[in-house]
């Protein structure tokens, strides 16, 4: 292959990750605002309330395990805290709201880099920023969007590394970088060494980023470990075809090791300080308390309904057809086998992990699988969109190749067929008058027909889809989409009243103080969610200066403790339980006692002395 031709791909790979930041931009701002907009102020039930306070006491530890530590996004939010602009709880959720409008943001790219079609990769980004769990987790304090957001930059980069690889399958030489790189406009950049020469600089970017990322996330969450495997096998087929020399291959090792830094080094020091290897191992791979989920091969007939139905509400709309669509069609619109292959293995690894883990929030695992999902989708958008070829009368849908390569030999063929003086016509090295007769047509007018036939084929390897025109057909799908994607929230408006009038939750809604599960569980605006705040509030008022809260429930403990740190009032005692003794004591000594039920209706503690009294949703001791 020709320096030219080298130069014509490397500008055409660089002109279209240009062409991505515009919208890239457009997408993450309005995800921001939609979700800073939308989300929760206050303290928050749950894994997210522990997060809060974990953040607000300084604890970067966990006692559950190092798994449930994840330290990149518990540092993100001590920084964000410690800027001191906001109440810390709404600090610490603006994190996941940032992280989620980076991972919209990454899809737009992604889509538009797998099909350089800005229209469908815009669906794609507004599929996912709208979806029910996604937005959800938007607005609360939780690790699961910046998870989607590493990840849907690995796949970005994933996927501009293989497009942008050498086209030829040889490793590239400093002639096939460009200018700025051998010398030209940045001199200071002329003497690249030998293992760090890649095609064009987004190619090595690209490549090296994949593993930051990865490894980023691996800091961040336990899930990045599944994509892993897949990067490495990338990576070794890369070597393979040395498209990277095994020196750029062990600089990506670094990387990794670099991004995974804040949990790996913590995993090491907790190894060093305890001295148990296997424990520690254990306690990183699974917590305390969670290797059975983990390794759970099965999933019964009730929990993969739930599942569907999770999924199903999530994207009310053509996403998941078109994500099935673009499973198939990816090929004839041109996306590259490696990365097809290696985008659909991850998908079904977050799947398989996902649908059979058996945990309260089980559908918040679901991110990763709908990052991919959305990926799909928008490639099963260009499809859809590239079928107007279709009703133009095309047989099939042409595909985006790369440039024919020259084939001396079958030039060669084709000339000497149209120079039959020439010896190219099989059976006679000698003009036949009398054959040239019967074939109707002048040899000189054939050879124009056949290099205009010629020229046709070239025409039609060299071309991609088309997507600059319109059709009826395409219109239609495409307005249907934009319509059910426009009434996609105003179904999460009705959603809560529907569930609640045919009782979906009757076997697993929880009657906390002041919450609404209908609400809790199935509106994305968590901005009208303020149970949590409440109870903490009126429970830290009820007990006044020095009052003992007794909490029944661990996940709306950490609320109270938030409300206890930041009203001040150190003098409150807080438990889960009391020795009867103790509540002698404090009955004797006249201090209120204020107890928070696990669920309204039915508490658990009993008084020692006197009776409760219900105020609200939670009850006071009445001596």
């Amino acid at each position: 292959m020709n320096e030219a031709t080298v130069d014509r791909q490397i500008a055409s790979t660089e002109s279209e990750t240009a062409r991505a930041w515009p919208g890239w931009l457009a997408c993450f701002v309005v995800a921001l605002a939609l979700y800073a907009a939308t989300a929760n102020r206050g303290p928050q039930w749950q894994d997210s309330g522990d997060h809060i306070l974990r953040v607000v006491t300084g604890e970067s530890g966990n006692p559950l395990g190092l798994a449930l530590i994840h330290p990149l996004h518990h540092w993100l939010c001590r920084f964000a805290a410690a800027l001191n602009l906001l109440e810390p709880a709404f600090a610490v959720t603006l994190v996941s709201a940032l992280a989620a409008a980076f991972a919209v943001a990454n899809v737009y790219g992604c889509v538009l880099t797998l099909t350089s079609d800005r229209l469908v990769a815009a669906f794609a980004a507004i599929s996912l920023a709208i979806a029910n769990t996604f937005w959800k987790l938007a607005t609360v304090t939780e690790v699961n969007t910046l998870t989607a957001a590493l990840l849907s930059a690995e796949c970005w980069c994933l996927i501009a590394f293989i497009k942008s690889r050498p086209i030829d399958n040889r490793q590239p030489t400093i002639d096939n970088l460009p200018s700025w790189i051998r010398g030209g406009a940045c001199p200071g950049r002329a003497g690249v060494p030998s293992w760090l020469r890649f095609a064009s600089p987004s190619c090595f970017s690209a490549f090296l980023g994949m593993f930051l990322f990865n490894g980023l996330g691996l800091a961040n969450h336990n899930l990045a470990l599944l994509t892993t495997p897949l990067l490495a096998v990338v990576a070794l087929i890369a070597l393979r075809n040395r498209w990277v020399s095994a020196r750029q291959l062990f600089l990506a090792a670094a990387v990794w090791s670099i991004g995974s830094l804040p949990y790996t080094g913590l995993v090491v020091s907790e190894a060093m300080r305890s001295g148990d290897l296997p424990a520690t191992i254990h306690s990183a791979l699974y917590g305390n308390s969670y290797e059975k989920d983990v390794l759970n091969a099965s999933i019964s007939g009730s929990r993969l309904l739930m599942n569907v139905a999770f999924i199903s509400l999530n994207f009310p709309n053509l996403l998941l057809p078109a994500a099935v669509f673009g499973f198939f069609a990816a090929r004839r619109i041109g996306v590259a086998p490696l990365a097809r292959r290696a985008l659909l293995a991850a998908l079904i690894l977050h799947a398989l992990f996902a649908l059979r883990y058996p945990v309260a929030d089980q559908h918040y695992f679901f991110l990763p699988m709908y990052v991919l999902l959305v990926i799909f989708g928008g490639v099963g958008f260009a499809a859809w969109r590239a079928l107007a070829d279709l009703s133009r009368g095309r047989n099939e849908v042409p595909a985006r190749r790369e440039p024919a390569r020259p084939n001396p030999r079958r030039e060669q063929e084709q000339a000497d067929s149209l120079h039959p003086s020439q010896g190219g016509i099989k059976g006679g090295s000698h003009p036949n008058p009398e054959r040239e007769r019967r074939a109707g047509a002048p040899p000189l007018l054939k050879s124009q027909i056949s290099n205009l036939k010629s020229e046709i084929s070239n025409l039609k390897s060299q071309r991609g889809v088309d997507f600059s025109t319109s059709s009826p057909r395409r219109d239609r799908i495409m307005m249907a989409s934009a319509i059910l994607l426009a009434l996609t929230p105003l179904l999460y408006a009705f959603t809560p009243a529907l569930a609640r009038r045919f009782d979906v939750l009757r076997f697993i809604e929880r009657h906390k103080p002041y919450r609404d599960d209908y609400v809790y569980l199935f509106t994305p605006w968590s901005v009208v969610e303020r149970s949590a705040e409440r109870m903490s509030r009126e429970a830290v008022d009820l007990a006044a200066d020095n009052g003992i809260i007794i909490v029944e429930d661990r996940m709306a403990e950490f609320a109270v403790r938030y409300r206890v740190i930041r009203d001040g009032k150190t003098a409150i005692e807080i438990t889960r339980e009391m020795e009867p003794k103790d509540f002698v004591r404090a009955v004797e000594e006249g201090r209120p006692i204020v107890l928070v039920p696990r669920s309204v209706d039915k508490p658990i503690t009993l008084p020692l002395a006197g009776s409760w009294r219900r105020m609200g949703d939670l009850y006071i001791l009445n001596p």
